[in-house]
């Protein structure tokens, strides 16, 4: 029998502040910005509900996201 293990890709947090949140995640924590995406217009996606606002996301780990957990940090 063959099992295959999947792994989880990251975790998602919503921040009320932007600038506290990633001096926690880069000077305590010690993570690396990864990425950062700034969006003008609201997600088509409708887990959190309808937002139709600017909003961004950035993400933060240890290593790169093809072979590290790392987190979406979503801020609007």
């Amino acid at each position: 029998m063959t099992v295959f293990w999947g792994r989880a890709l990251h975790y998602v947090f919503k921040v009320p502040d932007r600038k506290t949140t990633m001096d926690f995640y880069r000077k305590v924590l010690g993570m690396k910005v990864l990425r950062h995406e700034e969006f003008k217009e609201g997600c088509e996606a409708q887990c959190n509900g309808a937002y139709d606002g600017r909003w961004s996301k950035t993400m933060v780990g240890y290593g790169p996201e093809d072979n590290h957990f790392v987190v979406e940090l979503t801020y609007n």
